[in-house]
């Protein structure tokens, strides 16, 4: 079997020097499609893990440029990449050679190093969501929102419980997040 390559944080990636390859991995945050002065299409792409984001652009001509248009069959949306550290006009820009979607094992072990983590337990915003979402009088209901201006006690959640919230849509439940 081969060994994995040895992946690093965002905020390390920062510091590798011009020419380093690297492997990271990383939730997809924000996709646009723009067209260049020549008529050119690109993708600005902007990736996080807990600790830092990461922007770059993708070429027509590569890997990642399909990639990064297919449908997302898993949210959040979870990848590793390959690249090589680059910079035009003084500002880091990593040429990304490959990008995946990772799954199974693979997306449980990333999805808490990629998404921010909570300051209490993970289990007990758990239990805090479900008992709110319990609490809901009409059980056919099959989405739910959250006013981030509105937590508190009055909400019967204390904090936003942003990985569970990621784990109801993948369940087919809803959700939405007001007053951001």
């Amino acid at each position: 079997m081969p060994e994995k390559p040895t992946i690093i944080t965002l905020q390390d990636l920062k510091q590798l020097p011009i020419g380093t390859p690297f492997h990271t991995v990383a939730a997809v945050r924000h996709t646009e499609r723009k067209t260049g002065k020549t008529g050119t299409p690109y993708l600005q792409v902007e990736v996080g893990d807990a600790i830092d984001h990461l922007n770059f652009t993708c070429f027509e001509n590569q890997q990642p440029f399909a990639f990064f248009q297919q449908p997302v069959q898993r949210f959040p949306h979870i990848v590793q990449l390959e690249g090589t550290i680059d910079f035009y006009n003084k500002k880091l820009s990593p040429t990304i050679k490959s990008a995946k979607s990772l799954d199974g094992e693979d997306y449980e072990y990333y999805l808490p190093k990629v998404l921010e983590g909570p300051d209490e337990a993970l289990e007990d915003l758990k239990q805090e969501l479900q008992s709110w979402i319990e609490k809901i009088e009409q059980k056919e209901l099959n989405a739910f929102t959250i006013n981030f201006t509105r937590m508190g006690e009055e909400s019967g959640l204390s904090r936003i419980p942003f990985v569970e919230c990621c784990k109801a849509m993948e369940r087919g439940t809803g959700y939405a997040g007001e007053g951001d």
